[in-house]
């Protein structure tokens, strides 16, 4: 039995009936390349067998009673056919699967049971096959999610052994015990603050001291309140998008950016143009919040599932040639990484281990409850997250993954999240919203392809007249 991270832990008090915490991703499979032949009863064997090399999805939530401490998970054994169902499609491709996943996502998961499900997807045209994974958040975070792939994937349509880790059941403490374990937390809670306080001081020194050695840093501008950051309803909206990698490097090369700056820049000019086309485009730039992993070299994800903080990133949607927008999304992501690095990996986390998790759960209601996120201010306009994936073609059971679309999850005050990942020669995009605030997510999606064509040839353009 382990105890949830303090991170782990605020996510699973933070969720409500309506806004769930959990993230998803759809893979797209070309079945003819199973060796012998696809058959749902082949996956079913197959994700049975990997289960004993993919911890998280063998471990059941255990509260502790009242939400005094941080909850605990225990290995229990898995029925597979508990998680994971079979849906038949009569034909549809992308899209159709899009409206699919989309009510799909705010179903929260069982709390009685290991908190995965997965969907398998027959009879979307072309004869491809969909697995649809919906895990926790408390679960993975984008390294649990690298170490899902590697558990689940294979580099051959034949796939390697499994290898298990820790395959025996736990017995389920019973509540009177939960509370005795939770006492030593409980009293330890001033200890908790005081450390929290602590490397907060030395953050904001080395803060300080960042700011006078390098002048050309600064934070983003204030983020301008948008309509998706307003309460959301109960029901959400989902999209897809890709761009070719190799295309995506050469750009980034082109003008002086990584992968994540074109990345980020694409997006900001995806969010301009659909803004601008309906008169909504603000004088002040987006900002977006960007997850960073402060996961030490070797540390094992399945003790501390989630490990990351946050860096804000102004995308320079007031500009509008692309250009001069990559320039600036790097010079703030520059910026940012170098002010994350001043703050230090444990002055956010720290903090998250000190308030008990009923605390979080009764603000989680309060703050959703009289939809406070009307009246504040946005800190922030959207979260997007990037993760590289693995650069070589991939197979699930046997099936050719053809394409990974991660999705992560929203929140009254900022409902709308764009997860990123690349595979093989791939980068997909996954757009979460609600309907109530962005009901048209197809529209900003499909700006992806339209605004890299457009900073392709602009840093071509510019590579030629140099």
């Amino acid at each position: 039995m382990r105890q949830a991270g303090g991170l782990d832990s605020t996510f699973l008090a933070l969720e409500t009936h309506d806004h769930p915490l959990h993230v998803m991703a759809v893979m797209v499979l070309d079945p003819t390349t199973v060796p012998d032949g696809y058959s749902f009863e082949g996956v079913r064997e197959f994700v049975a067998d990997r289960l004993g090399g993919i911890p998280p999805f063998r471990q059941k939530l255990v509260p502790v009673p009242l939400g005094v401490g941080r909850p605990r998970w225990v290995d229990v054994d898995v029925d597979v056919n508990e998680h994971l169902h079979r849906v038949m499609f009569d034909g549809g491709g992308l899209s159709e699967l899009a409206r699919f996943v989309a009510d799909l996502e705010p179903v929260p998961l069982d709390r009685e049971v290991p908190l995965w499900s997965m969907y398998v997807v027959e009879g979307l045209e072309d004869g491809i096959v969909a697995v649809v994974a919906k895990v926790h958040h408390a679960l993975m975070d984008g390294v649990g999610g690298m170490q899902f792939m590697a558990s689940m994937f294979s580099l051959t349509p034949t796939p390697e052994p499994v290898v298990l880790v820790g395959d025996d059941e736990e017995r389920t403490p019973p509540p009177w015990e939960r509370v005795l374990r939770a006492v030593p937390e409980v009293a330890s809670a001033p200890v908790r603050v005081s450390r929290a306080l602590a490397s907060s001081t030395r953050a904001v020194l080395r803060v300080r001291d960042a700011f006078r050695t390098d002048q050309t840093l600064a934070l983003p501008s204030s983020a301008p309140h948008m309509r998706w950051n307003d309460p959301l309803g109960p029901t959400r909206a989902i999209a897809f998008a890709s761009l070719p990698l190799d295309d995506v490097k050469v750009v980034g090369r082109a003008g002086g950016a990584t992968v994540n700056d074109v990345v980020l820049a694409v997006l900001a000019g995806a969010c301009r143009s659909y803004l601008e086309a309906r008169g909504e485009l603000p004088d002040r730039p987006l900002v977006a919040a960007v997850p960073v992993s402060v996961r030490q070299p070797n540390e094992d994800v399945n003790a501390v599932a989630n490990a990351v903080t946050l860096m804000f990133v102004s995308l320079g949607t007031d500009i509008a040639d692309p250009r001069v927008r990559v320039e600036a999304v790097h010079s703030s992501t520059h910026g940012a990484k170098h002010l994350q690095d001043a703050i230090g990996p444990d002055a956010f986390l720290r903090w998250l281990e000190t308030p008990s998790p009923v605390v979080v759960a009764a603000a989680a209601r309060l703050y959703v409850g009289l939809h406070l996120a009307s009246r504040a201010p946005a800190i922030v306009n959207l979260l997007v997250s990037n993760v590289p994936g693995p650069p070589v073609p991939l197979y699930f059971g046997g099936a050719r993954l053809l394409g990974l679309f991660p999705l992560g999850p929203v929140y009254d005050g900022v409902g709308l999240n764009v997860t990123v990942v690349s595979s093989a020669d791939t980068i997909g995009f996954g757009f979460v919203t609600c309907p109530d605030v962005i009901s048209d997510i197809d529209a900003l999606a499909a700006g992806v392809a339209d605004e890299f064509t457009k900073l392709r040839e602009t840093v071509g353009a510019a590579r030629d007249s140099a």
